[in-house]
């Protein structure tokens, strides 16, 4: 059994965003999946199945503060490996215990998502109109 690890942030600041230390990520220590960085903030995560059923696809609560999406209730632009925009609704829960973008389901059926499939967003603006590229490492 793999043992994925479920995010991973980074510290450096580059113009109001946050750059990565390093230029790749490798998602588990025995695959040969990674992620290179174009020098945006980033977040990966592994879909799990009850995102298909609640309506949400979660974004780590460290990342979602350090990047000020935390307390944002705004619509957010994903985009896609194929360039397809999509505008979806980011949520928070009122307690502040989590965040995480709204209605996903046609986004995870159209990209092909399955439980278990390890993703990346990357953050490439922030502010009142948030905009990430979405990615699905195969």
């Amino acid at each position: 059994m793999m043992r994925l690890n479920y995010f991973v942030l980074n510290d450096q600041y580059i113009e109001g965003l946050k750059k990565p230390v390093k230029d790749h990520v490798k998602v588990n220590s025995s695959s040969k999946v990674t992620f290179k960085s174009r020098g945006y903030p980033y977040c990966h995560n592994v879909v799990k199945p009850y995102w298909f059923s609640w309506g949400g696809l979660p974004i780590t609560m460290e990342f979602a503060r350090k990047h000020d999406l935390a307390n944002k209730w705004c619509d957010i632009t994903v985009i896609d490996q194929k360039g397809k925009e999509w505008l979806l609704p980011l949520r928070h829960h009122k307690r502040g215990s989590s965040v995480y973008i709204g209605r996903p389901h046609e986004f995870l059926v159209v990209n092909d998502l399955k439980p278990g499939d390890p993703i990346v967003f990357e953050l490439i603006a922030s502010g009142d109109f948030p905009k990430i590229n979405f990615y699905k490492l195969n």
